[in-house]
């Protein structure tokens, strides 16, 4: 996962929500097999995602065992997600948001600001 990245256009997201699906993949098994393609050494199935937000997915491994610890990056608003209604509305939101703090400007509790929260912890098995 990249936590620095820009969006993906509707189309690709469509596409790679798609990949995922059983008869797309095996139509896509099928294809490599008639060309060629040999089955890789390792296997995996998805069981989470996909996801498409910024996040830090960390893979940590001990030993023969592992686990993945997936981060996602979420906007705290100010005054408990009210402040979130003040950019609905041109003009509401204060200038400074969105800006580098200037000296005399909103302190960092005043803006909006990008955290991560822990969405999950797997033990990955074989």
């Amino acid at each position: 996962m990249s936590p620095f990245r820009n969006p993906l256009h509707k189309p690709i997201r469509v596409v790679n929500r798609l990949s995922v699906r059983k008869p797309v993949e095996v139509t896509a098994r099928r294809l490599a097999r008639a060309v060629g393609v040999r089955e890789p050494a390792a296997r995996w199935r998805m069981t989470d995602g996909v996801w498409f937000d910024n996040g830090v997915m960390t893979l940590v491994l001990r030993g023969r065992s592992a686990r993945v610890k997936v981060d996602h990056a979420v906007v705290e608003w100010p005054g408990r997600g009210l402040g979130k209604s003040l950019t609905l509305l041109p003009g509401l939101a204060p200038d400074s948001w969105g800006r580098r703090r200037q000296h005399g400007g909103d302190s960092l509790e005043d803006k909006p600001r990008q955290v991560l929260r822990r969405t999950l912890t797997k033990e990955l098995t074989d």
